[in-house]
């Protein structure tokens, strides 16, 4: 459901009031957050609201892109609109597997500069911490790879962080693209899952050959 707080457009889950709370709780800085994770591209918070931890992640506008961000933001969905529709799709359609995200805020304006998104908090570990990975478990992962695809879901970087095993044991996605799925993105996700995780997935399917045809045009044309 729509709604707006000052300066920002809201996206809510139900139109749930208590999301809106947390965010203009957040804003304006009273309630307390802690930074998690940071670069120049997004920063990650946590964060508690009534007993309940919550995360929140806020979106930076990226210098080098700013003119093709601000020209695709006028005619499409921002990357918290489109993940936030994304996770509530995927949800609906029975795929929890894939972070819960509460609510999508954009900054108002001709384009889009700042924007956050409201998720919930997976109590687990991060798949990077569990050690070595046997095969079952890869297999596992690679399951939940292929099941986001299904949901119209791009990973951009299945890497063992953007991973969680729950406590109750299940593994859980807590990022991903606003990328709509086509075969070169699914491509992309099996042979960066590969070589991070030195598996050999789909090594014959096209997603698969026509991400390594891009690799290797790249690597040609670099000589």
């Amino acid at each position: 459901m729509k709604d707006s707080l000052g300066d920002f457009n809201l996206y809510i889950e139900n139109g749930d009031e208590k999301f809106k709370e947390i965010f203009s709780r957040f804003i304006s800085k009273e309630i307390e957050s802690e930074v998690v994770a940071q670069n120049k591209y997004s920063s990650v918070y946590f964060l508690e609201f009534n007993g309940v931890k919550y995360v929140l992640k806020k979106f930076n506008e990226n210098p080098k892109k700013k003119i093709t961000r601000g020209l695709e933001c006028m005619f499409f969905k921002s990357t918290a609109r489109k993940m936030f529709d994304k996770s509530q799709a995927s949800h609906k359609a029975g795929f929890s597997k894939v972070v819960k995200i509460y609510l999508a805020a954009d900054k108002k304006g001709i384009v889009t500069k700042e924007s956050y998104i409201l998720m919930e908090f997976i109590d687990g570990i991060e798949v990077e911490k569990l050690g070595r990975l046997n095969n079952s478990f890869k297999t596992r992962l690679f399951n939940v790879l292929e099941k986001m695809h299904e949901h119209n879901i791009i990973s951009g970087d299945p890497n063992p962080k953007n991973f969680i095993l729950s406590k109750d044991g299940r593994i859980r996605i807590i990022d991903f693209t606003k990328r709509d799925k086509n075969p070169f993105y699914c491509g992309k996700d099996i042979g960066i899952f590969n070589r991070i995780y030195e598996t050999n997935f789909k090594k014959n399917s096209l997603p698969l050959l026509l991400y390594n045809l891009e690799i290797l045009k790249k690597y040609i044309f670099r000589k």
